[in-house]
């Protein structure tokens, strides 16, 4: 496997572009840039997704398509590529939204580096990601504003996974050990019971050799 481009990591850049290729075999390597597809006739989100999915290799980031080497040595494995339509994030912000400063149309798919769970684009985790999250979960959608932060086509315990480990590790709002203490709590009753708060632990240590206790969410104890 072979690149076919790349974007400089820490070069804080957004590439706006009208028609994306990755040949079979190769990379796009977006690192931590963001992306503005400007697409003309049908969506290409579906295509962009699967360009996504193929990189990332369930995790590993060791497959063709459109990557991320910046997600790929992240030693907390709570970064990714997220992609969603124009029109999705003018839902949030306005029909006059701008994307890194860049104008849009409603023609367009955006990719941003991003944490896993970071459903609005804004750049953190928050408890209006785990509302969306939740809502994608019992309707049930897709899409990554929904909650289908691995791509698969649905929102499950795997996309809680990714999203609770990012809330957990995520420097700005939550640090082990660090973070808005009612933030966390509000995050924390809502979304674990002991039997998924076990299963979290195990499925981290399993996947990421991330080793969580369960005094790490719960430092005055587990209330059950």
């Amino acid at each position: 496997m072979g690149p076919a481009a790349s974007a400089e990591a820490g070069g804080n850049t957004l590439i706006v572009t009208r028609a994306l290729s990755v040949a079979p075999g190769t990379t796009f390597d977006l690192n931590d840039n963001d992306l503005v597809l400007d697409y003309t006739g049908p969506s290409q989100l579906a295509t962009i997704q699967g360009l996504i999915n193929s990189a990332r290799a369930n995790g590993a980031w060791t497959g063709a398509g459109l990557t991320s080497g910046s997600a790929r040595t992240n030693a907390q494995h709570n970064t990714t590529l997220g992609a969603m339509e124009a029109t999705d994030y003018k839902s949030v912000y306005g029909a006059s939204a701008t994307f890194n400063g860049e104008a849009l149309d409603d023609d367009a798919v955006l990719v941003k580096y991003t944490y896993y769970g970071d459903t609005d684009f804004n750049g953190g985790v928050n408890f209006d990601d785990y509302s969306r999250t939740d809502s994608g979960f019992s309707t049930p959608k897709t899409g990554w504003m929904n909650g289908d932060f691995d791509g698969s086509g649905a929102v499950n315990f795997d996309d809680y996974s990714l999203i609770d480990n990012a809330f957990n590790t995520w420097d700005s709002v939550a640090p082990r050990g660090g973070g808005d203490p009612d933030l966390i709590e509000l995050a924390q009753m809502a979304h674990f019971n002991e039997a998924y708060m076990w299963h979290f632990i195990d499925w981290n240590a399993e996947h990421y050799g991330v080793y969580y206790t369960p005094e790490d969410f719960f430092p005055d104890g587990v209330p059950w």
